[in-house]
């Protein structure tokens, strides 16, 4: 088949990889292929491990982080055991739709470019409000509706790098327990980002908050950094449950089908009366399904200046 002007060999291309949806390899090919540009973007030049579902999504896929002697680029690696290996290397489109030959569904890429494999250039910041449980009166120890105690509330802000599951605690600040949630994350923000920007001079900030924070002004303070992605939870009102409905019943006839629980992401374009201009709004219209009960409507929506196709700012990275 054809990727990007260059010829790519698909072995078995009628075997089914979605059984319930009857999609072969070849149509999981020729997808990579028309989205080959845009995952390119996310994993040129960096080392990437394959996962292969090599029986269809049915069965349980596994990882395979040397490299197989037929990928056109390679990279010599480091793993964090300190084992020496050998990774593939994402360059050309071509590359990406190799990926589909080689039973891949999903991109694994590191958090660094092999031109600089010691440094990440993507960090991630997330503001968690947490519970700290009071006993006596103590001061600013106040009752919590949410906890159903008295309590302090303090903010913690992690930072991780890319895709790694470890995050790590960079400040903390105590507040009192009837705060709302975005209270003091324009100042923690201020605080943290010249460091982070100073100790990692080369990365892109992106910025993940619940729908506690969506407000004006921590919205307004985000646009205005210029190097910071953002994809912030918002929650639910009668114009987005509007803007929503179509696909929701996309999904539940999906759902109502397969039996499972089913997705359907879209955007918009969104401003409520408080906000500057219109923002773009991801749409995460969901039917959920559970054993022995009825299937139950979950439309979810995230605002974000991120331009990456709706599925994968929420799945990705919110």
């Amino acid at each position: 088949m054809d990727a990007a002007g260059v010829p790519v060999r698909v072995s078995s291309p009628g075997k089914v990889v979605f059984p319930a949806r009857g999609w072969t390899k070849l149509d999981v090919a020729e997808h990579f292929a028309m989205c080959g540009e845009g995952a390119l973007r996310n994993v040129y030049d960096r080392p990437t491990m394959l996962k292969r579902w090599t029986k269809g999504v049915d069965a349980e896929p596994f990882y395979v982080k040397r490299v197989p002697p037929q990928a056109r680029s390679t990279v010599d690696v480091t793993f964090p055991s300190a084992r020496p290996g050998t990774m593939f290397l994402p360059l050309e489109v071509q590359d990406v739709v190799w990926m589909a030959q080689m039973n891949c569904l999903d991109l694994h890429p590191w958090n660094a470019r092999a031109s600089d494999l010691d440094h990440p250039d993507e960090l991630r910041i997330d503001l968690d409000p947490t519970e700290d449980p009071a006993h006596g009166e103590q001061q600013l120890a106040l009752f919590n509706g949410h906890y159903g105690n008295s309590c302090y509330l303090p903010m913690l802000a992690f930072v991780s790098f890319d895709d790694e599951p470890d995050q790590y605690l960079v400040t903390a600040l105590l507040r009192p327990g009837n705060s709302p949630d975005k209270k003091g994350a324009i100042g923690v923000l201020s605080r943290i980002l010249p460091r982070l920007r100073e100790a990692f001079p080369r990365v892109r900030f992106r910025v993940r908050l619940d729908a506690g924070f969506a407000a004006p002004d921590v919205l307004d303070f985000l646009d205005e950094q210029g190097d910071v992605e953002y994809a912030v939870a918002m929650g639910k009102n009668s114009i987005l449950k509007r803007r929503a409905r179509r696909y929701m019943g996309r999904a539940r006839r999906l759902s109502r089908e397969s039996g499972k629980t089913e997705h359907v992401y879209a955007e918009t374009q969104y401003a409520t009366k408080s906000w500057s201009w219109k923002r773009r709004i991801i749409i995460k219209a969901e039917v959920t399904r559970h054993p022995g009960r009825d299937p139950k409507d979950n439309p979810r929506f995230v605002v974000t200046n991120m331009t990456q196709t709706p599925r994968w700012v929420y799945e990705k990275f919110y």
